[in-house]
């Protein structure tokens, strides 16, 4: 019996192996990997990370909009202090709950299934947000909004790193991690170009438009071959690939067939927090708690401290006062968040060069001293230096949790693993936002404060991770 190449790199990790059928069998029985690598790269992965992309923009654009739509309904709606908070957190609360909820249902029910309805659901709300007619309606949708983030989220990371072999897997995740830090600049760009003439209505329209593509690819792709291999779908894995090959241009077997096998552990919190697991799922859920607190806590902070400053801020509620972001506020803001970008480009580079948790640990290291920088910036053009160092680290860092992620879990258990921790990590945005909008106020050292906390406890669980990834073969089960 020959030995595929997956079969020689079994180990701690696992693989995705199956038995070779004997040579007078009717049937020639090929490993998944073995598949992927006759498909080869070509026009059927690059949809599927097409369609990563226009998702990750569609969801960073929803949690982002509102630091920019805020001041607009702060002057139409006169909203108190209490309401914006709960408008901006209740995205982050809901995203969170269905975050860990729909990784487990996506484990057990498939992610294309859960996908197309939470893209249909999402697409729905956007439109409402945009015609509500008074804050109830419009928090309301904000709440579904955040549930469709948080139950697509995990999907679009198996999308990134399931339809290809898994030295290619990093290519996936870096059109995820830079097409999604773009979004954060372009929003804004795109803010100082209309947002103030056109209104935030439009503006909320304008943003939610690559979800109209996605959609679209959702319905026509099928679903992952490796979800299919491990849920015991014979005749789905077989017609998944035959349709990549055939956009690749690559002819197949006609009598391949991929032995599948019904894992009963799909989708088990068992599993994620076993001997195995136990101790990346902790790490990994407190370090995303840690960045997701810096990113999304900044998504709330940064406008704020370019237009009144981060440590000269008035101590009372005057600066609650209907004043919308000027054009010259809302440039400052589009290239202060560039580097979030350009640090995701960079993490990559860097994982594949220096290794995922040395890269994790240097980074994490120097933003504790950025954010620390925060507590002593005088004027306008510090403050905008200080902001973009802490997005192009707060980006690095963001990237390569993101990396790290599907590479510690197998196919059977991956959006549930991805789920929590990223649930984890959007209680962290919660509790970000939330100390922005109650803290900034009373003194923006307070803010300032938990943000260097934060980075002093996301260094120290770097410390603690203790598995490299980066040589590590994508694993079923």
């Amino acid at each position: 019996m020959e030995e595929t190449l997956l079969d020689k790199k079994h180990g701690e990790y696992g693989s995705t192996t199956t038995e070779k059928a004997p040579e007078d069998d009717d049937e020639k029985e090929l490993d998944l990997d073995e598949v992927y690598k006759i498909i080869g790269r070509g026009p059927a992965q690059y949809l599927y990370w097409l369609l990563t992309g226009l998702l990750s923009v569609s969801d960073l654009s929803e949690i982002c909009i509102i630091a920019v739509i805020i001041p607009l309904q702060r002057c139409e709606w006169k909203l108190s202090p209490a309401f914006e908070g709960a408008v901006s957190m209740s995205v982050f609360i809901f995203y969170a709950i269905f975050a860990i909820v729909f990784g487990k249902i996506s484990d057990k029910f498939g992610r294309k299934l859960v996908l197309k309805w939470s893209m249909i659901i999402m697409t729905i709300a956007t439109i409402t947000s945009a015609l509500s007619p008074n804050k109830w309606v419009f928090i309301v949708v904000r709440s579904v909004t955040g549930a469709c983030i948080g139950t697509n989220i995990n999907c679009i990371i198996c999308y990134a790193t399931e339809f290809s072999e898994s030295k290619d897997r990093l290519i996936g995740m870096t059109m995820f991690n830079i097409v999604a830090a773009s979004s954060y600049a372009l929003l804004y760009f795109i803010a100082w170009l209309m947002l103030n003439s056109i209104g935030w209505r439009w503006f909320i329209i304008v943003m939610s438009l690559p979800l109209i593509p996605a959609l679209a690819l959702t319905f026509l792709l099928p679903g992952s071959p490796r979800y299919f291999l491990v849920s015991g779908q014979d005749d789905k894995v077989v017609q998944s690939v035959r349709f990549m090959a055939k956009l690749n241009k690559k002819h197949l077997p006609s009598d391949l067939k991929l032995s599948c096998s019904r894992k009963e552990d799909l989708g088990s919190y068992s599993v994620i927090f076993g001997p195995q697991h136990k101790r990346s799922t902790v790490t990994l859920s407190v370090l995303y708690f840690c960045s997701v607190f810096l990113t999304f806590a900044f998504i709330l902070y940064q406008p704020l401290i370019i237009k009144n400053g981060c440590s000269s801020a008035p101590r009372n509620q005057s600066t609650r006062t209907c004043s919308i972001l000027t054009q010259e506020e809302l440039i400052k803001l589009a290239i202060s968040t560039a580097p979030f970008a350009v640090g995701n480009i960079l993490a990559t580079v860097s994982a594949a060069f220096l290794g995922r948790r040395l890269s994790l640990r240097i980074s994490s290291f120097i933003f504790i001293f950025v954010i620390a920088a925060l507590f002593l910036c005088m004027n306008s053009t510090v403050t905008v230096f200080l902001v973009s160092a802490a997005n192009f680290f707060g980006g690095f860092i963001n990237a390569l949790l993101w990396i790290i992620f599907p590479e510690t879990f197998p196919t059977n258990i991956r959006t549930t693993a991805t789920g929590f921790i990223n649930s984890a990590g959007k209680i962290g945005g919660v509790l970000g936002t939330g100390s922005v909008s109650v803290f900034y106020y009373m003194d923006p050292n307070i803010v300032t404060g938990l943000l260097f906390t934060a980075s002093v406890l996301g260094f120290i669980m770097t410390l603690i991770y203790n598995r490299e990834t980066k040589d590590v073969v994508m694993k079923d089960t």
